[in-house]
């Protein structure tokens, strides 16, 4: 009598990768009249594996019904958590005023009129803010929950006279003024005007916003504003300094102008000019010019002659030097004076910065050990408050830091670059510097683009 083997049943094997987010089995077939695959094969080693969640029902029914032998088969999958989202700002105002002065027919640029000021009512809203979500939780197969991360609520960068409302979600106009994003703050600043010239009159102007000027700065007074300068008429050899953008109508001789945004002027002769933006002009003589954007000589004849230039991107002129008098000039792009200053400073301020949140954590851990204690008297409890809400504040302010940081890193690499295009010509007598390179003209150039090349400074027509 033949000896008769033994039924061996379907076997199922569950495999669970590390992240526990998925589990397949796989099946062998039954030997020997051995029990196919079925349903109650499938949730035993389910069990005994502990999957207990995101188990697909269908797919057990199916391979119950059509069992399939030797390939894997997804047979339960977990839910990610879905992280919230971070608190969204929108802003109610134009971030970045677009000057546009008007060209004239003759070539000559108007810059009286710009509509610079951007004027707020009290409680005008600002700024508002779509609030942080909290996410959805998820889980693995085996039914463990994965936590989700609840979104960062993004705090207002409120500066002077602007206040969060009441439920949170807006920023609000504290007072009637000019509203401008200065750096990393949204500020409603007032408006000063002068009627007429700054003179023996009115002595220094020194003022916490803009200040608008109907007519001209005479020679040896100062205009300070913590905004922006606008000047309708001409200023003499006067001291212009502003935190915003400064505007002058009829153009400068003398003096000296120190801005953080944009300077618009009909022209500068003979001038010491800082100008952390761009700075657009008719022309630019006999100037000691430092610019971290762009340098743009406006109109037919905008010119540069005489002097010397320091931008941080671009410059473009209809003529650079002079064709008759081979005027000494001096250009240099793609170094931002700018950049390189807050690269020194911005470190520092960082370190200092984390320095003190680490103190106020210190202080913040310590009273709340107090206050676990039941030993926390009104006193401790109005230290813990402040220091909880100062820790917020230099938490956010050591944020801002390391994204300029960040910003500054990029702008870094693009230190030593930058371009020069001259729509008519570049005289000799000019000396053009691109990082490590010189150019000293001999020869008329005309239409030029200059730019740095790897082994030096090239020059290609660009028309």
């Amino acid at each position: 009598m033949d000896h008769q083997p033994n039924p061996i049943d379907s076997k199922v094997t569950v495999t669970i990768p590390a992240n526990r987010m998925t589990a397949v089995i796989s099946a062998t077939p039954p030997q020997n009249g051995g029990q196919p695959l079925s349903e109650a094969m499938i949730r035993e080693a389910l069990a005994f594996h502990r999957v207990t969640a995101g188990i697909d029902e269908d797919k057990i029914a199916q391979l119950a019904a059509h069992p399939v032998y030797g390939p894997e088969v997804e047979i339960a999958r977990g839910a990610p958590a879905q992280n919230g989202e971070n608190s969204r700002l929108e802003y109610h105002f134009q971030r970045d005023a677009v000057l546009k002065p008007k060209e004239l027919a003759d070539g000559s640029v108007d810059y009286r009129e710009l509509g610079l000021i951007q004027t707020v009512e009290e409680g005008q809203v600002l700024m508002s803010r779509t609030p942080a979500t909290e996410g959805a939780d998820g889980y693995d197969v085996l039914g463990r929950k994965i936590a989700a991360r609840r979104g960062r609520e993004v705090p207002f960068p409120a500066g002077k006279n602007t206040v969060v409302s009441e439920d949170g979600l807006q920023l609000l106009a504290a007072k009637t003024g000019h509203v401008e994003a200065m750096g990393a703050r949204v500020t409603v600043l007032d408006t000063f005007t002068v009627k007429g010239d700054v003179s023996t009159a009115t002595g220094n102007i020194n003022f916490s916003g803009n200040v608008l000027i109907s007519g001209s700065v005479l020679a040896g007074y100062t205009v300070r504003a913590a905004g922006s300068i606008q000047i309708r008429g001409a200023c003499e050899a006067c001291t212009l300094i502003a935190d915003g953008s400064i505007t002058i109508g009829e153009g400068m001789n003398g003096g000296k102008i120190d801005c953080k945004g944009d300077l618009h002027s009909k022209y500068l002769q003979n001038c010491e000019v800082v100008c952390a933006g761009n700075a657009f002009s008719g022309a630019v003589i006999n100037c000691n010019l430092r610019c971290g954007g762009t340098l743009t000589l406006q109109g037919s004849r905008g010119t540069l002659m005489g002097g010397s230039c320091l931008v941080g991107s671009s410059i473009e002129a209809m003529f650079i030097g002079s064709q008759n008098t081979h005027v000494p000039t001096r250009v240099e792009v793609g170094l931002d004076p700018v950049v390189q200053k807050r690269l020194q400073e911005a470190p520092k301020e960082l370190e200092q910065a984390a320095r003190l949140l680490e103190q106020l954590r210190q202080v913040v851990t310590l009273l709340e050990q107090y206050e676990a204690a039941g030993r926390l008297d009104a006193e401790k409890a109005h230290q813990l408050q402040n220091a909880r809400y100062t820790s917020q504040m230099e938490a956010a302010r050591k944020e801002a830091l390391e994204e300029e940081m960040a910003q500054l890193t990029e702008k870094s690499k693009l230190l030593g670059y930058g371009s020069i295009l001259a729509k008519g010509t570049i005289a000799p007598g000019v000396r053009i510097v691109i990082g490590p390179f010189q150019l000293p003209v001999q020869n008329t150039l005309v239409r030029p683009r200059v730019t740095r090349g790897e082994d030096g400074i090239q020059v290609n027509t660009a028309f």
